[in-house]
């Protein structure tokens, strides 16, 4: 036998199989601004991008940021839990910058387009819209 055939089938098999494993469709993937709402009545804002589940956030600094001082107006890594129509949740990993920033746990509904409203865990609300 020829390895030249062999060899063919081999590369049309992995090209097959190749074009089945794309990347999976991620509806929120662009810019967003947030705004957010602490528990002790301040306001914040920020502004993130997302990129194939992960993305940076880059917080506003003001009275008590929500990530703390250390690490406001930082672009801080995030990873995406979940992309769906209805859900938007990531984390913000604001301790890998420095010990005295806080990461942030976000959770989203959809209440429009391109627009989610929820919660970040232990801060208070937050309202998201596509820029």
């Amino acid at each position: 036998m020829k390895p030249r055939p062999l060899l063919a089938v081999a590369a049309v098999t992995f090209a097959t199989a190749a074009a089945g494993q794309a990347e999976p469709d991620v509806p929120h993937d662009g810019n967003w601004s947030a705004t957010i709402q602490t528990a002790d009545g301040g306001r914040q804002s920020a502004k993130f991008a997302i990129r194939q589940f992960s993305g940076d956030w880059i917080g506003a600094g003001g009275r008590n940021p929500v990530t703390h001082s250390a690490c406001a107006g930082k672009k801080l890594p995030i990873t995406v839990q979940a992309s769906t129509d209805a859900a938007l949740e990531f984390t913000v990993w604001a301790a890998q910058i420095s010990p005295k920033c806080a990461d942030l746990t976000i959770v989203l509904k959809s209440v429009g387009k391109d627009v989610f409203e929820g919660t970040v865990h232990s801060v208070g609300t937050i309202r998201v819209t596509r820029r």
